[in-house]
C-alpha cells in the first residue's frame, strides 16, 4: 500500500512541475491623456484648370470626387509597450454610420520612440520643413468611440507577435539582406508663416522600396493631379504648390506647437 502510494504521489508531483502554466501576455496600453490635438483646418488644392478648391478638413481631388487627404482629428498619445512608453500619433480618418446609428471611425496610427517626437521641437517659422519618423509601428484599425483605443492596442499586439513569430526562412533571409517588412516612415511636412499668421502641412508615411521609389501611403497620391502622377511631389517643397492643409498659429500649436523666434 506504501509503495502504491508513493508511486501516485510521484505522479502527482510530476505533473504539476510540467504543468503549462497560464500567464497572459501584456496588452499594449494607450494613455487617456491626449498629448497634442488637431481638429480644423482647411484643404487646397490647385486644379486642372488653375484654380485653388479647398474643403474643411479635407483636400479634395482634382476631379472634386476623390480626396487627396481628409481627418476628424490627429492626436499623440503616449502609449506603454512592455516597460517602455512610447508616443503614438492616431489619426481619425473618416465617420461611417451604419443603420443602427452607431458612429464607426477609420483610424490610422503610428507608434515611435519619444526621441523621435522630440525632432518636432526643431521646426522653423518661415520655410518649409520636413521632418522624418521612424516608425515601429502603424496600420489601419477601426472601432466606435467606446472602442477603437482597444482596437489599436490589439492590432500593435499582433504586430509584436507577427516579429516574434518570424519564421527561419525569414531570419535566413533578412540575414542574407533581404526586405521582409519594408519600413514605414512618418514625415511631418510643415511650412509656417509668422507674418500671415497660418501654418500648411502634409502628414503621410512612405516606405523605401528601393532602387529610388518610395511608397507613399496615408494620402491618396493620385488624386493630386489629372495624370495621377502626384506621388512625385510628395517628399518634396513642390508639394506645396499643388495641395495641403492650412490653419493659424494657434490652432495648429495646440497639435505642434511652434517656437515664435524668427530664427530660420
Amino acid at each position: 500500500m506504501r509503495k502504491k502510494t508513493l508511486v501516485v504521489v510521484s505522479f502527482l508531483f510530476y505533473i504539476v512541475l510540467h504543468s503549462q502554466e497560464r500567464t497572459n501576455k501584456p496588452i499594449p496600453k494607450i494613455g487617456t491623456q491626449v498629448e497634442g490635438q488637431l481638429i480644423k483646418a482647411t484643404g487646397w488644392l490647385l486644379d486642372p484648370q488653375g484654380q485653388w478648391i479647398s474643403g474643411l478638413n479635407k483636400i479634395p481631388g482634382y476631379d472634386k470626387t476623390n480626396n487627396v487627404d481628409e481627418f476628424i482629428s490627429y492626436q499623440f498619445r503616449e502609449v506603454k509597450i512592455l516597460d517602455s512608453t512610447y508616443s503614438i500619433l492616431i489619426k481619425k480618418c473618416f465617420i461611417e454610420t451604419l443603420k443602427t446609428g452607431i458612429a464607426q471611425y477609420g483610424i490610422e496610427f503610428y507608434v515611435f520612440s519619444k526621441t523621435q517626437l522630440a525632432q518636432l521641437n526643431d521646426i522653423k517659422n518661415d520655410t518649409i520643413n520636413l521632418i522624418k519618423i521612424t516608425v515601429l509601428y502603424s496600420g489601419f484599425s477601426g472601432g466606435t468611440k467606446d472602442t477603437y483605443i482597444s482596437e489599436i492596442q490589439k492590432e500593435i499586439a499582433h504586430q509584436i507577435q507577427s516579429k516574434n513569430d518570424t519564421s527561419e526562412t525569414d531570419k535566413e533571409l533578412i540575414r542574407e539582406g533581404a526586405q521582409i517588412d519594408f519600413q514605414a516612415n512618418l514625415i511631418f511636412h510643415i511650412a509656417p508663416y509668422k507674418s500671415k499668421n497660418i501654418v500648411q502641412f502634409q502628414i503621410y508615411s512612405y516606405k523605401d522600396l528601393g532602387d529610388g521609389y518610395n511608397q507613399i501611403e496615408g494620402v491618396s497620391a493620385i488624386a493630386v493631379t489629372e495624370d495621377m502622377q502626384g506621388d512625385k511631389f510628395f517628399l518634396t517643397n513642390d508639394l506645396f504648390k499643388h495641395c495641403y492643409f492650412e490653419t493659424d498659429y494657434q490652432t495648429f500649436n495646440s497639435f505642434i506647437r511652434i517656437s515664435n523666434s524668427d530664427t530660420k
